[in-house]
């Protein structure tokens, strides 16, 4: 790092205004670099709070799916039961293998979007953090 002479100890001359000009400009840029740094870095925890936060609604969401499937599986089979029996191990197992499926799917297709979109999000803000240490790192 470069030591600078005060202020006070400058004789004002065209070589000492450019001197001035410089330095001025080094601080706002490495203070400008700095700011940015930490807004990145916020954007950044955001985005990963934001692909939790989604990922935990999309299983909540599946969780619901599934209560309304099995109490729609359970009054059909209820009904299935007052009409025949052997049917019943049937669509026992037909609903089973469906609501396993249904929910399996939609769960991984929701949460892999979501993961997907924040980590693109997470390594262009990363590559913007790298971007801007470097710069601050060259200014100072």
């Amino acid at each position: 790092m470069r030591q600078y002479i005060p202020l006070k100890w400058m004789k004002i001359s065209d070589n000492s205004a450019n001197f001035l000009l410089t330095y001025w400009l080094h601080k706002v840029l490495v203070t400008l670099g700095k700011s940015i740094n930490f807004i990145n870095t916020f954007i950044f925890s955001i985005i990963i709070i934001a692909a939790y936060v989604t990922a935990a609604v999309a299983l909540a969401n599946t969780f619901i799916i599934n209560i309304i499937i099995v109490f729609i599986i359970v009054a059909i089979i209820i009904f299935i039961i007052i009409i025949s029996v052997p049917l019943i191990i049937i669509f026992i197992a037909i609903t089973i293998i469906t609501a396993i499926l249904t929910a399996a799917i939609t769960f991984v297709i929701t949460t892999l979007i979501t993961f997907i979109i924040a980590t693109f999000f997470a390594i262009f803000i990363l590559v913007l953090l790298v971007i801007t240490n470097v710069t601050v790192t060259i200014y100072e």
